[in-house]
């Protein structure tokens, strides 16, 4: 079974919104999925590094390090946004 990115930043807001979930919670859950057999994550490598830095800027939401370790592993060196707490990430710049 494939997850795509885009599912899995749904599945972070509705897991985060709708049940109430917490960070350490969602990253557990898609760590799971990184290391089960039987799923396959579009790009695995943007994913741990999104965890990477969700863990680590306590300021960015999932959605930000998502797009901006897929960016990163595009081979973009900076990335663009309109978000405060996203552009405190490494390469990030913000948008005035």
């Amino acid at each position: 079974m494939l997850i795509v990115l885009g599912v899995l930043l749904e599945t972070e807001w509705v897991l985060r919104s709708r049940y109430k979930l917490g960070k350490a919670s969602i990253a557990g859950a898609f760590t799971k999925l990184l290391e089960s057999v039987d799923v396959e994550l579009e790009h695995s490598p943007t994913v741990e590094e999104a965890l990477y830095l969700w863990a680590h800027h306590l300021s960015a939401n999932f959605a930000a390090c998502l797009l901006t370790a897929r960016a990163a592993h595009l081979g973009r060196s900076r990335f663009l946004t309109f978000d405060a707490g996203a552009a405190r990430l490494p390469g990030v710049e913000l948008l005035a």
